[in-house]
């Protein structure tokens, strides 16, 4: 009896340092807290300067739980912009979900912007939409972003309410979390392996 209360408080160490370390400790956390889907890869053509005329909607479906930011190629024709570029994220019945203003300033010319946000729950195999557009920005006084002409699996692009081929380039990114009944399973798989590993040491032992 001595020896599986032993066998249940180290399974539920083990399990419960790996859940520890894969969500809090900083070295091996920031290494799994997150998941990625690729929208569009390749930059083969650019939007035009995404003023109060342009409207972007990009569909898609979430591979994942707690959509928690966006990764979206920007350029900014290599100038300082001023105004302001709205990124919303929009359930399938069009209902605002997240709003981040993005300060056109504060963009760097051809790299990858960064969007989080509060993560929202639920969202695998749910369709989204980004949708981007601007109420500031004017002509020589705008951002980019970019294009993949491929039109990558379950999505679709609108521009100004017009479909166009292609996907915007683009990662979508998901928090990775450990609710309770996955902290539950961790816990029970730990022990059933302890309790199979004890096993077989004594089967061995008795060979």
């Amino acid at each position: 009896m001595k020896k599986y209360i032993i066998l249940v408080i180290m399974s539920l160490i083990i399990a419960n340092l790996f859940i520890y370390a894969t969500t809090s400790y900083a070295p091996i956390a920031d290494k799994y807290r997150y998941s990625t889907m690729k929208l569009g890869e390749n930059l083969n053509e650019n939007f035009g300067e995404i003023t109060s005329e342009v409207e972007i909607n990009q569909s898609f479906v979430a591979k994942y739980n707690n959509l928690s930011g966006l990764a979206i190629f920007v350029s900014t024709f290599n100038r300082s912009n001023t105004g302001e570029t709205t990124v919303n994220i929009l359930d399938e019945k069009r209902n605002v979900l997240r709003t981040v203003e993005l300060e056109n300033s504060d963009l760097n010319d051809n790299e990858y912007t960064e969007i989080k946000f509060t993560p929202i729950e639920g969202t695998k195999n749910k369709v989204l939409f980004i949708n981007v557009s601007s109420g500031s920005a004017v002509g020589n006084n705008a951002i980019t972003m970019w294009k993949d002409f491929r039109q990558s699996p379950n999505t679709k692009l609108s521009v100004n309410n017009e479909f166009v081929d292609g996907t915007l380039v683009g990662n979508t990114i998901y928090e990775n979390k450990i609710d309770m009944s996955s902290r539950i399973i961790i816990n029970f798989v730990v022990f059933l392996l302890n309790f199979l590993t004890l096993g077989l040491f004594r089967f061995l032992r008795k060979r």
